[in-house]
């Protein structure tokens, strides 16, 4: 019976993925734009951040920057490199709206954590224990979507991540190395990445 009820699961959440993907045909008329200034996360309770984009034909390159406010506070900026697919699709009914996809790669990522353990309270951590900003280094790489609205637009990509503070000037040191294990699980350091983006581009 589980099995069963599995199966028609799995039917419903097709056709209802089927039915989404439907509304969109390949289109040969959408917006072109150079430079786009986007935000970062804007639901997001543990940072804070954008960036600034410019576009050649469908290769594009962002600097960005972000605040992290959460049990690992701290700076990153990074430089990211993507590469949009020639296909744009618009929707049937809502014909102003297209989306297109693309690939991204994130060779450099730098910036600084430190370690709040109040933000951590939740899950065991004992309150009042801090560590100084600590330097990282690391990269990234993963597959977005952009969909626009003449000079409105939004993105969302997923990806996977690598942080390293073995190459920064100031490793972290063996007595704190217990404050930073959840720090790639979250944070900053999380080896799965997904991001929200909107703003504006021209």
């Amino acid at each position: 019976m589980k099995k069963i009820y599995t199966t028609l699961l799995f039917l419903l959440l097709a056709c209802a993925s089927y039915g989404q993907f439907s509304n969109w045909i390949r289109t040969y008329n959408y917006p072109i734009y150079r430079t786009a200034v986007t935000f970062s996360n804007p639901l997001s309770m543990n940072k804070a951040g954008g960036g600034v984009e410019h576009r050649l034909g469908n290769v594009s390159y962002m600097f960005s920057s972000y605040l992290y406010y959460s049990a690992y506070p701290g700076l990153m900026y990074d430089l990211e490199l993507r590469k949009y697919a020639r296909k744009h699709y618009r929707h049937r009914t809502r014909t102003k709206w297209t989306y297109q996809n693309f690939g991204y790669v994130r060779p450099l990522i730098v910036g600084i954590a430190g370690f709040d353990s109040d933000k951590l309270d939740i899950v065991g951590y004992t309150k009042n224990i801090y560590w100084y900003e600590k330097g990282y280094i690391g990269a990234s790489a993963g597959w977005g979507r952009r969909y626009t609205r003449g000079m409105f637009f939004w993105t969302i990509k997923a990806g996977a991540r690598y942080i390293s503070f073995a190459a920064a000037e100031d490793p972290i040191e063996s007595e704190a190395a217990q404050y930073y294990k959840l720090f790639y699980a979250t944070g900053p350091g999380s080896v799965f990445e997904l991001n929200f983006h909107f703003g504006i581009q021209y």
